[in-house]
């Protein structure tokens, strides 16, 4: 993945040496130091529309489309009698959705990467 970044390979191999010989250390300092208490949501529903604003009579051919995504999340630390469930709304414009359609496009590219054979 690094050297989908410009990064030279001796300098990956630098790096992944050393990730494995100390970074479950540095993760474990990271944490430490900076403890975060977010409860372990799982996301169990999902729903998604479009709306249409349609414009004025003065403005006529001007809308605002927006897609407002919905999400129901539950939070897996509360008990098995009682499970609370969160909702998100999300409203993203024409511009915002395209943006986030572009970099889960990035992610999924990496995701798809070979990932190359690291060497002892």
């Amino acid at each position: 993945m690094l050297a989908t970044r410009g990064v030279t390979d001796k300098v990956a191999h630098i790096v992944e040496k050393t990730w494995r010989k100390k970074g479950r250390s540095v993760a474990a300092q990271v944490a430490a130091a900076h403890p975060t208490e977010t409860p372990p949501l799982v996301l169990q529903h999902t729903d998604w529309r479009l709306h249409l604003e349609m414009g004025h009579s003065k403005l006529a051919g001007q809308s605002q489309p927006t897609a407002i995504f919905q999400m129901e999340m539950a939070d897996t630390s509360s008990s098995m009698n009682e499970v609370r469930t969160e909702k998100l709304d999300v409203e993203l414009s024409h511009a915002e959705l395209h943006a986030l359609f572009l970099q889960l496009n990035a992610i999924q590219t990496e995701l798809d990467a070979p990932m190359a054979p690291s060497a002892p």
